[in-house]
């Protein structure tokens, strides 16, 4: 019998990986343009009618983003909610349960491994606003260069010649790194949906398999580092040929002086932006290691196993003017939006809900968040993908560390 359980508790999370795998393949356009147009958190559509009587009650967490998933609620499963009626106008009591079932260490490589991706997605970033954007350090400085070829190519024939190879060169390698980032966060979306696995299977279950998937991501996201380095040396050695031009330009003399001045300038701003490049990619290899590491951990953690449930008390307070806004205080952690952005069933009687947060990152960008709850602790498909779909439809991130995971139920969830 306990055969049984163990090959149905398998065959659950085989299906669960599958689903989100298949969801990380269906991401809409490449990590750069959806990343950069993150700016700001977005003021997204909600349902204002919301009526929060009718809200409050039990709710099952049928799935949420991986980074929030595999952070916050590292090492759980069984995740849910209850709301209650609370002492203000417009207020509710808030208490998310879960039940912990992994390893100390466990826990603690699971929420490492989380972390560690989304430094990767946020050094990704910090690359494409070099290699993407106009008005970075790199872009304009390769826009100076060209503008000088075209200015000296009559009495300079030779040195525009040169410019413009070492230019071409400059802008050729740029190009290539986008997508291979738009690669990269792809690998970093399944190490996460692998990570959601490990996470919520049993403490004294056999997670070799899974933590091997992990680790096979790593390997190729790191192949994938490698190769944008490759990149980068292209533009660095191009970038010194623009200061050997720029010298030889120096020794010519007189009307040569001063372009010479010029190019060694716009050269700096290409030399700026490919330093930054270089950071990056060593912070992202910095990471993807840190997370091998975790990975390993989990098939060394001999520590104790939990088996309890976990409850953090907060409350919410509803928008007055848009119902569908409420700001959560839970346990230690900042406040935060709670956005309920579309709902199945009549005001009576709510049975599922979709739910979104967003927060703005000191590094730039965004952070968000979307959650399924159903009052039921399963939910079909039908829903669960139109609530998936209406997310995306709004732009909401489910790339690189964020990609959409189910949560696990199994028959060690309390009633």
């Amino acid at each position: 019998m306990t055969r049984i359980r163990a090959q149905n508790l398998l065959v659950k999370f085989c299906c669960t990986l599958l689903f989100s795998l298949q969801l990380v393949l269906h991401v809409q356009g490449d990590y750069c343009s959806t990343t950069l147009a993150r700016k700001s958190c977005p003021n997204l559509p909600t349902v204002d009618s919301i009526d929060l009587g009718t809200y409050t009650g039990k709710w099952y967490e049928i799935g949420g983003t991986a980074n929030f998933r595999n952070l916050y609620e590292a090492g759980s499963t069984c995740p849910e909610v209850e709301y209650s009626k609370g002492e203000k106008e417009g207020e509710i009591k808030v208490e998310n349960r879960d039940f912990l079932s992994a390893r100390v260490g466990t826990i603690a490589s699971v929420a490492g491994i989380s972390g560690s991706s989304f430094s990767v997605c946020q050094s990704a970033r910090a690359v494409c606003s070099q290699v993407s954007n106009g008005d970075s350090l790199l872009r304009e400085g390769i826009s100076k260069v060209w503008k000088l070829k075209s200015n000296i190519e009559d009495s300079y024939s030779s040195e525009a010649s040169s410019i413009s190879t070492a230019a071409s060169k400059i802008e050729s390698a740029a190009n290539e790194i986008s997508p291979k980032l738009d690669t990269l966060a792809k690998y970093v979306s399944q190490i996460q949906v692998a990570n959601s696995v490990v996470s919520q299977t049993d403490g004294k279950a056999d997670k070799s398999a899974v933590v091997e998937l992990v680790k096979s991501n790593i390997s190729l996201a790191t192949e994938q580092v490698k190769s944008v380095d490759s990149s980068y040396k292209v533009m660095s050695e191009a970038q010194l040929d623009l200061i050997k031009v720029a010298e030889s330009l120096f020794k010519r003399g007189f009307d040569g002086v001063g372009p010479s001045i010029t190019l060694t300038d716009a050269a700096t701003e290409v030399l700026a932006g490919i330093t930054d490049v270089k950071v990056q990619i060593a912070a992202i290899t910095a990471a993807l290691e840190a997370t091998k590491k975790a990975a390993d951990f989990v098939l060394e953690d001999k520590s104790e196993v939990f088996y309890n449930v976990s409850k953090v008390l907060g409350s919410a307070v509803q928008n007055p003017k848009e119902g569908g806004k409420l700001n959560v205080s839970i346990g230690l952690s900042p406040d935060s939006n709670y956005w309920i952005l579309a709902v199945n069933g009549e005001s009576s009687s709510y049975n599922a809900a979709l739910v979104y947060s967003c927060s703005e990152v000191l590094t730039g960008g965004i952070d968000e968040t979307v959650w399924i709850l159903s009052r039921t602790p399963e939910l079909d498909d039908e829903t669960m993908m139109s609530f998936i779909n209406k997310a995306s439809s709004l732009g909401i991130d489910q790339d690189c560390d964020a990609p959409f995971v189910k949560a696990v139920r199994t028959s060690n969830c309390p009633a």
